[in-house]
């Protein structure tokens, strides 16, 4: 019977560990996802650091596992555009970055990439 119990017990927390990774963020991916944004913007795109008031790393769970998208993401919000945010990730068979989405489709999207 106790055998039984140790073995349920090291399954259960062997799930809880699974589960503790998977959804926790890595906070390096996190800062380095925000470099690879910033680096597009400034050396890709010509924007100037100026340009930019915030960039934010994200991690979303929900992503974990797909092939196509990174689940970790980056939200810009552009000092000419305070109230509009531009999300960001990486391509993983290309490692480029891609703008995902914006927040705001109503507004003028001076940002909006094609």
């Amino acid at each position: 019977m106790k055998k039984l119990i140790f073995i349920i017990l090291t399954i259960i927390l062997i799930i809880l560990g699974i589960i503790y990774l998977t959804l926790t963020p890595d906070q390096d991916q996190i800062h380095l996802t925000e470099d690879k944004v910033e680096n597009y913007l400034l050396n890709q795109k010509n924007y100037k650091k100026s340009d930019i008031k915030s960039i934010i790393g994200n991690y979303n769970a929900k992503d974990v596992g797909n092939p196509a998208i990174s689940a970790y993401t980056a939200d810009v919000v552009f000092k000419d555009e305070p109230n509009v945010t531009y999300s960001y990730f990486i391509e993983q068979e290309t490692d480029q970055v891609v703008q995902g989405g914006i927040s705001s489709p109503k507004d003028n999207n001076f940002h909006a990439e094609e």
